[in-house]
């Protein structure tokens, strides 16, 4: 039976509620992902973890969802309101065989989602998309009798059991964290899921801080759950003018993606972090891999191989990024939208550990925040958005073949990067949205504007 199956996506599933994804949908998903965790293991049982956000949403289909699971006749255990990397963290800890996440990210209230793992022999948990395993539940939601199991209890079913490990989380994120000096820092969490686990590790650390936006707000009316948006910054940026704070933090709506900002309440651009997290792994692992995302900045490259390391690029995308990440066996990786991954994270992203290791390099130094960040030129560029009436392919070619015969060094790793000397350009198609997304970085103002335009011109020239 063929169905609505749009919010299959090529990294998660996620779509809009309760038009697009609802109890009924979910309770259908948890069916086909636990029998792919059946035909995948072939064990006689199975175990895997269940945890959700705090969007209104999201305990209505995550106990869809686990009724679906243990009706496939896998056995669940209900971690309860946690952030994305706990939820990476708990098949690892509990020696469980998969995990799912309900969550959106950072989407606007009316949606919802899921993001989907499974562990490998030794329990360390794969984030699986298109092309490793989520084409498989997907084909499993649209096959003709999918849920025939839960009416003719072929299966033996699964049962539900409660476990709270975010004790054991935030004990797995301060092993060997020692902050050198007293810090005083301001932390937005969104009114999202970071809000259950940040008291507790920064008791567990010595942190002070000044806590905000640490209410559940289901429905992100008091500010957005995105990092990205000025009106999400605008709050903790006005906050760190009022105390003297030695840094601030923002977190987005599952606590996978974190913003810093310095003690001026200027951000620091998310490269800039990079740069300074990957300087201190490299320190004690030299010639160690990192990985960057295509449309980085050359900065963070120049950063990387300065201080003794290889910079290998990614295609962008958490799924890639990670699987990027166990092919080189690189220590550490950033994206330009406020993810960090590590090797000592089983290659996921966590916001808090990246936290974690920016408040060691502050605590660490003499100098204040906004003079580490000064230590790296902030990169020249622009991100923009556009929406084109044309195939998207067609109008990355036109970009292409302009600037290949101005005499640009073209890359198609992700989407169409040409590259000069004194600037460069990285446009592709979004995987979530029907856009195409620029990066243009220069060495000045006045060449950013010049390219922009000559840019802008030919993505909008008709056909």
């Amino acid at each position: 039976m063929q169905s609505n199956d749009t919010f299959f996506k090529t990294y998660d599933i996620r779509g809009v509620f309760p038009s697009e994804i609802n109890a009924a949908v979910f309770q259908r998903i948890g069916f086909a992902f636990g029998t792919y965790l059946r035909q995948l293991k072939k064990k006689k049982r199975l175990t895997m973890s269940v945890g959700r956000d705090l969007r209104a949403s999201s305990e209505e289909l995550a106990n869809a969802f686990m009724k679906g699971v243990i009706a496939a006749g896998v056995c669940v255990i209900d971690i309860g309101e946690v952030t994305t990397p706990l939820s990476y963290f708990a098949p690892h800890a509990l020696r469980i065989d998969g995990g799912a996440m309900i969550t959106a990210s950072h989407n606007p209230a009316e949606y919802n989602g899921l993001k989907l793992t499974v562990a490998n022999l030794k329990h360390e948990p794969v984030q699986i998309g298109m092309g490793s395993g989520l084409e498989k539940v997907k084909e499993l939601y649209n096959r003709n009798g999918v849920m025939v199991g839960v009416e003719e209890k072929d299966n033996e079913w699964g049962e539900i059991t409660q476990k709270n490990i975010i004790g054991d989380y935030v004990k797995f994120l301060l092993r060997g964290v020692s902050l050198s000096r007293p810090l005083h820092i301001a932390v937005d969490a969104s009114g999202g899921a970071a809000l259950r686990i940040l008291p507790e590790l920064f008791n567990a650390a010595g942190i002070d801080y000044k806590p905000m936006f640490f209410e559940p707000d289901p429905m992100f009316r008091l500010h957005g759950p995105n990092p990205e948006d000025d009106d999400a910054r605008e709050f903790i940026a006005r906050e760190m003018k009022r105390d003297r704070y030695d840094a601030g933090v923002l977190f987005d709506g599952d606590g996978d993606r974190i913003f810093f900002f310095d003690e001026t309440g200027s951000v620091a651009h998310p490269d800039v972090v990079s740069a300074l997290i990957a300087e201190e792994i490299l320190k004690k692992h030299p010639k160690s891999n990192i990985v960057i995302e295509v449309a980085a900045s050359r900065m963070l490259q120049d950063a990387i191989e300065a201080a003794g390391g290889i910079a290998r690029r990614s295609k962008v995308g958490t799924v890639i990024v990670k699987q990027t990440m166990r092919r080189f066996k690189a220590l550490f990786g950033g994206e330009t939208s406020g993810h960090y991954y590590f090797k000592d994270f089983w290659y996921h992203d966590s916001a808090m550990m990246a936290m974690l290791k920016i408040l060691s390099i502050i605590a660490a130094s003499s100098k204040p925040f906004s003079e580490l960040v000064a230590s790296h030129p902030k990169p020249i560029q622009w991100r923009k958005r556009y929406s084109v009436r044309e195939d998207a392919g067609v109008v990355l070619k036109r970009l292409e073949n302009h600037f290949a015969m101005l005499g640009g060094t073209v890359d198609a790793l992700d989407g169409v990067s040409v590259m000069f000397p004194e600037w460069w350009f990285n446009i592709r198609s979004s995987n979530t949205e029907p856009i195409i997304k620029l990066m243009i970085e220069a060495k000045s103002e006045a060449m950013l504007e010049e390219k922009l335009k000559e840019i802008e011109a030919i993505i909008h020239e008709m056909p």
